[in-house]
């Protein structure tokens, strides 16, 4: 047999050697890529809560005039569809007819469907994206909610990257400003059959604690954050309903969990962040309490001054002056509202966060999530272990040749 010259042979052994080690660097480093990518989030808002993010939506959203049917409506409803399929949610645009001033009109919920490993439960986070006739804007009513919704959504699809205990739905609504249309057609027409076991309700926050209240001869020195959630005492909004003991007891255990979140995790003076039954119900978590399905709504600067008299909280809602720059103005500055957002949103990610913990499914469904993840990875390493085992075959083939 022809023999290659002996120099040729060592660059033939040098070679060798020097794509072995390629190829297992190159195995692991693939592997370890995988692995990274897998619990990395590819946004640029890091993998925390991010109230700057928060604040970019809603400098997007209110750049669009959102009145019903019109064209900033429509783009705006574009817009949310194609950030929740972004994030990889099962997007359902659930289209009815809403009424205008001037007649009937369409109307649409975007809905973003997130599958967790109890399809027969949801959680469900929502706020409106629709304005009033004479809000041009409408940023803090309610840019600033979708904002959140949208936040949050990215938080659990893409930061987390695993399938939740129970099902979520990421809801912008429609016609909440012609009575709660939307989020009252969702619950008479839901695309998908599952329980609810929560409604977390973002509309109108951010002008709140620990924002200083920079309103002239205001005596108060921070705005209010009101957390109104399904009743337990004071049942006036909902007097025509009668609730049985499981709800009630639902009521009770939601109550407890938001106020040991808000007082207990993040140390909110409770002077300033009001956890409090209900009694306004004029945003769409009222339609999920009378429902029986325990609710809250995260709501900042209100009308106070209307029933107080008084200069202390004067808000701009339905008007063309709600814009981003009023909001940074009322609270003295962009750092400042940033804060003011961060409350609402943490509280509403810790919310979320332990009800679907406490939903956690049985330990069966848990373990065929782990077993297959297991078998994933040793499968990997099956791989990684069957290109060295070839590698060490032919690099003993090469030295047995030299041998000979």
């Amino acid at each position: 047999m022809k023999r290659w010259p002996r120099n040729l042979q060592d660059y033939e052994a040098t070679l060798v050697i020097l794509i072995s080690f390629l190829v297992i660097f190159g195995s692991f480093k693939l592997y370890a890529l995988k692995v990274q990518a897998s619990t990395t989030s590819a946004s640029d808002y890091g993998s925390s809560p991010s109230s700057e993010h928060v604040y970019d939506e809603t400098d997007v959203i209110s750049q669009w005039y959102r009145y019903l049917d019109t064209d900033g409506h429509r783009e705006a409803e574009a817009y949310i569809v194609s950030v929740f399929e972004e994030y990889g949610l099962n997007v359902t645009t659930q289209e009815y007819t809403a009424q205008r001033e001037d007649g009937d009109v369409r109307a649409a919920n975007v809905l973003g469907y997130l599958e967790g490993r109890d399809t027969d439960k949801c959680l469900i986070i929502g706020g409106h994206y629709d304005v009033h006739e004479y809000s041009t804007h409408g940023a803090y009513d309610n840019a600033v909610g979708v904002g959140t919704v949208i936040e949050l959504a990215r938080l659990f699809s893409v930061v987390v990257n695993q399938t939740p205990p129970t099902s979520m739905i990421f809801a912008a609504w429609d016609a909440e400003e012609g009575g709660g249309a939307g989020s009252r057609y969702f619950l008479e027409n839901k695309p998908w059959q599952t329980d609810i076991i929560a409604y977390i309700n973002l509309d109108m926050f951010s002008l709140n604690y620990p924002v200083k209240n920079n309103m002239p001869l205001s005596t108060e020195e921070y705005y209010k954050m009101n957390i109104y959630t399904s009743p337990i005492d004071d049942f006036s909004r909902y007097d025509d309903i009668e609730y049985n003991d499981s709800t009630l007891g639902n009521f009770t255990m939601f109550r407890t969990l938001l106020e040991n979140i808000t007082y207990d995790k993040y140390d909110y003076p409770p002077e300033w962040v009001l956890v409090m039954d209900d009694t306004v119900g004029a945003s769409d978590h009222r339609f999920f309490i009378e429902r029986g399905i325990p609710g809250v709504w995260f709501r900042g600067m209100n009308e106070k001054p209307r029933e107080e008299r008084d200069l202390n909280e004067i808000a701009f809602k339905h008007t063309p002056i709600d814009r981003l720059e009023t909001m940074e103005e009322y609270a003295g500055g962009k750092e400042e509202l940033l804060k003011g957002i961060d409350t609402g949103l943490l509280i509403s990610f810790s919310l979320a966060t332990q009800i679907l913990e406490s939903h956690n499914v049985s330990s069966s469904q848990n373990g065929g999530e782990t077993t297959k993840g297991a078998i994933e990875n040793i499968g990997q390493i099956g791989i990684v272990i069957g290109i060295v085992v070839i590698i060490m075959t032919v690099l003993l083939y090469v030295f047995w040749r030299r041998l000979r």
